[in-house]
């Protein structure tokens, strides 16, 4: 490890709001990865007899109009949300790689081209993109 990283770290660890952020991640991810030890019941089994219950000592966060217990599907969820904003992650991270490498490989026009592309790219919103 360089010098200039270990600086970086160093100084990343002194700041209580980025420790925060970091510690809220690292528990969103093992809840994710643990929702099957963690969901005090199945999130696709229907249960008739609690439909629409209010949070109680059951159901923590209560039922839905399914019956369905709503902290088991918010854990089994968080796995899905966490698959999906990665993965749509990956295609733009190669893209984005290939295109600067381009750009700063060949740069002059070529670079000028593949900037106003990106810039066309940046005036939409991601969620167009996404969907």
């Amino acid at each position: 490890m360089t010098r200039r990283s270990q600086n970086l770290f160093r100084r990343l660890r002194r700041d209580r709001l980025a420790m925060l952020a970091l510690a809220f991640l690292v528990a969103l991810v093992l809840v994710a990865l643990l929702a099957p030890l963690l969901a005090p019941y199945d999130p696709l089994k229907v249960d008739f007899d609690a439909v629409r219950q209010p949070p109680n000592a059951q159901h923590w966060f209560g039922t839905d109009k399914q019956g369905l217990d709503i902290l088991s599907r918010l854990l089994y969820g968080a796995r899905i949300s966490l698959a999906v904003g990665l993965f749509s992650q990956i295609p733009v991270l190669l893209i984005g790689t290939a295109a600067g490498c381009v750009a700063a490989y060949y740069g002059g026009r070529r670079d000028a081209i593949l900037m106003r592309t990106v810039d066309v790219f940046y005036a939409f919103p991601t969620l167009l993109f996404l969907i």
